[in-house]
């Protein structure tokens, strides 16, 4: 198993060292986002070359960035989040 990393550009901690970094869509650091996306895919791509050459071998990613992701873009769909007074991103 590969675990990825997850969206480290929405953690409170980078947020509050590098407020003045450029922010993507859902108000976190672009740049440090960008390297995990790009991190995410060049794994997948490593575990699916691996399958290729090894098909009786199972490996697994877990996509942290992707998972980050796919809450915040979807995060009135998964929850009540507006009625618990959260901010979705």
């Amino acid at each position: 198993m590969l675990v990825g990393a997850p969206a480290q550009g929405c953690q409170p901690g980078f947020l509050f060292l590098y407020p003045d970094f450029p922010k993507d869509p859902h108000d976190c650091l672009a740049p440090l986002n960008e390297i995990d996306r790009v991190h995410a895919e060049q794994v997948l791509a490593l575990v699916n070359e691996l399958g290729d050459l090894h098909p009786d071998a199972t490996y697994t990613f877990l996509d942290l960035y992707g998972a980050n992701v796919y809450v915040m873009d979807h995060a009135d769909e998964l929850g009540k989040a507006k009625e618990k007074g959260f901010k979705t991103l």
